[in-house]
């Protein structure tokens, strides 16, 4: 009897033993993303028109469930959310999707805000992620040269990616004047009468366009962006 009384009181403590692990198990849902750095993640300096990808990583570090999630991106039109395997879904301990948002800068220089957030049904699984980044201009150089028949040729400020022939020009063997500003190119149109000519900056090459009068106006008939 001793024996029996000696085996339930083992079991009883070793019950006991176990009761706070399970209550932490069904502890609150922690939920944090990453990449980031103090709550933040920064794109960095992107040029005009071009994008930056990154794709966010959400997890479940707490002791139970979220719920199903909702995933929204507020803040500048500059943040696209791309692709979401977290909204509608339910995290369990340990568990993880993944968020995918595209930076695309629309003015140059111009600092751009907004906020990623998680949340699900139980108050404690929310998290935020604050993004950032900035519009810059075209990192190129331009030269116009004239071998045979005038051109526009560009490459990279750090000198690779050489094109010789960006803009291949119509008309005789003259000098061309190049200027550029953050959104097109412009050139002197060889020939009389003189006109101005343009094309936006993002073009990879093509022939040239139809002349226009030598008006700044008359030149940003043609659209696009850095």
């Amino acid at each position: 009897m001793q024996r029996l009384n000696r085996t339930i009181g083992a079991l009883a403590a070793a019950v006991a033993l176990l009761m706070p692990a399970a209550g932490q198990a069904e502890g609150e849902p922690s939920l944090a993303f990453t990449p980031s750095t103090n709550g933040a993640y920064d794109y960095g300096t992107v040029v005009v028109c071009q994008t930056a990808s990154q794709t966010f990583t959400l997890t479940n570090s707490g002791g139970s469930a979220t719920a199903a999630l909702t995933v929204a991106l507020t803040g500048s039109a500059a943040f696209t959310k791309t692709a979401d395997a977290c909204t509608a879904t339910s995290l369990g301990p340990g568990k993880s999707c993944s968020v995918t948002v595209v930076y695309s800068p629309t003015v140059v220089g111009q600092s751009d805000t907004a906020t990623l957030t998680a949340s699900g049904r139980k108050a404690a699984a929310t998290t935020s992620l604050t993004l950032t980044g900035t519009g810059s201009g075209p990192r190129h150089i331009y030269w116009g040269h004239s071998p045979q028949h005038p051109k526009i040729g560009r490459a990279d400020i750090d000198g690779q990616n050489v094109n010789q022939t960006l803009i291949d020009i119509t008309g005789p063997s003259e000098e061309v004047s190049v200027a550029v500003d953050s959104g097109y190119i412009y050139w002197t149109n060889p020939g009389a009468p003189p006109a101005l000519r343009s094309i936006p900056v993002t073009s990879t090459g093509q022939t040239t366009p139809a002349p226009t009068t030598p008006t700044r106006s008359a030149v940003r008939t043609w659209t696009g962006k850095t």
